[in-house]
């Protein structure tokens, strides 16, 4: 263990001293991360039932809990992922939106961790 202007490195265990480097594993991010989401899609189809009754039926009455299958679920991504929330002229849905592209990244971003550290570790 070295120390460059006062700043001790940690350990190969990802240990820095008695305290880890994280306060949480990455399965607890999964965890932490998948609430945010479903926090986030609630209020976002909340305001596009409530301020958008059009898209949001044009969409297939989308819930948080998915019904009808797959494609309907792509077809609602595919919306967060677009550039039509802008021409929605809602700033509100559209930070809510925000978010939520943000949360699916990191969500993205920890099961690919998770997924490199199980088959690390070989218990797939």
């Amino acid at each position: 263990m070295g120390t460059t202007r006062g700043v001790t490195s940690g350990h190969q265990d990802g240990t820095c001293g008695d305290m880890p480097v994280l306060p949480f594993t990455p399965f607890d991010a999964f965890w932490i991360l998948l609430s945010a989401l479903l926090v986030t899609s609630a209020r976002v189809l909340g305001l596009l039932r409530s301020g958008h009754r059009e898209v949001w039926l044009e969409l297939g009455r989308p819930t948080l809990l998915p019904r009808g299958g797959v494609g309907r679920s792509a077809g609602l991504t595919r919306f967060y992922w677009s550039r039509r929330i802008r021409g929605l002229g809602d700033s509100d849905l559209r930070r809510w939106v925000v978010a939520l592209r943000v949360l699916q990244l990191l969500l993205a971003a920890v099961l690919i961790v998770l997924w490199s550290k199980l088959l690390s570790e070989g218990t797939l």
